[in-house]
């Protein structure tokens, strides 16, 4: 093995672990995302008006429809994964997932909709560099 496949190797390794970080990140958003959205209340059932009811529905569609962005987010970064031959997998804790698994401390946990949930989603989804 010559020096330069050793650069690229080491290279593509970094590339991976990158892209696994990646994938675990998307995969625990998605997550949050539908546990939220189907936290919502239904309709007459669960005691709320008619109105309501359809406001909680344009929210659980909302929020889902993030939920599919992230699901395209992943299938990206897995066609990336294996077009460099490495091999999709998952090796997430489970929730809650602490700072420090994840990249800049992201504290990801399961959590029924509400004023916060909403605020970490917009926390999560924030532009880079923005507070």
């Amino acid at each position: 093995m010559t020096v330069m496949d050793t650069v690229v190797e080491v290279s593509r390794e970094k590339l991976l672990h990158s892209l696994y970080e990646a994938a675990e990140l998307e995969h625990n958003l998605m997550c949050t995302y539908l546990y939220a959205a189907f936290s919502l209340k239904d309709g007459d059932d669960d005691g709320v008006t008619a109105e309501e009811g359809e406001a909680l529905r344009r929210w659980r569609h909302a929020i889902v429809a993030v939920a599919v962005e992230e699901m395209g987010h992943l299938t990206a970064v897995w066609n990336i994964t294996s077009s460099i031959g490495g091999a999709p997998h998952f090796g997430r804790t489970n929730f809650p997932i602490e700072p420090g698994f994840l990249p800049a401390g992201v504290v990801v946990k399961l959590a029924p909709f509400s004023h916060a949930a909403l605020q970490h989603f917009v926390y999560l989804e924030r532009p880079e560099g923005s507070d």
